[in-house]
């Protein structure tokens, strides 16, 4: 339910998630909706879920490392909180990283090369079909080699996506 596109799944979701035997990757999933989601209410209840539940050496890491002003600001400012939050031993930081990306879709210089599962399953998620992917419009600056797992990519669309250049992987997309 965390995980739902739909928002008042996801608000129930974070009322029954309120327990005090949390693992690592609830809440790691709630504070990804703390401090990246776009909807307000669903932030401020995943910050109550987390305020309650998450160790007190937790908050102090977040409150070392995260500033509200990272979620809006430049991505590579962005990701580097997002690694030092992600190092803590209470925390699943190649979630955390994947969360980061799937609800932020900021894309630093590097982050698909350093993470390129939460790029692969980010793009999965905007296949249509799996035949097609449309990234227009992400400020991508490069492609990651992950992209080369999309076997049955008929068509890429990626204009205006500030890309460098085209990774070599894109040539094992027979069908493209």
């Amino acid at each position: 339910m965390l995980l739902s596109k739909d928002k008042d799944s996801v608000l129930l979701g974070l009322q029954l998630a309120q327990n005090p035997d949390l693992q690592a990757g609830q809440i790691t999933i709630l504070l990804a909706l703390h401090l990246f989601h776009n909807d307000g209410q669903i932030r401020d209840q995943a910050r109550i879920a987390v305020n309650l539940f998450a160790p007190r050496d937790l908050m102090d890491h977040i409150l070392k490392h995260w500033q509200e002003t990272h979620r809006k600001g430049r991505a590579s400012v962005f990701y580097h909180a997002v690694r030092n939050l992600g190092k803590h031993d209470a925390l699943d930081g190649a979630r955390l990283m994947k969360m980061a990306v799937h609800l932020t879709m900021k894309f630093p210089e590097g982050v698909g090369h350093q993470y390129p599962a939460a790029f692969a399953e980010w793009c999965h998620q905007r296949t249509i079909n799996g035949n097609h992917l449309h990234l227009n419009g992400y400020h991508i600056p490069h492609l990651p080699s992950s992209i080369g797992e999309f076997q049955n990519l008929k068509s890429l669309y990626l204009d205006n996506c500030q890309l460098k250049k085209l990774h070599p992987a894109l040539g094992k997309l027979s069908q493209l």
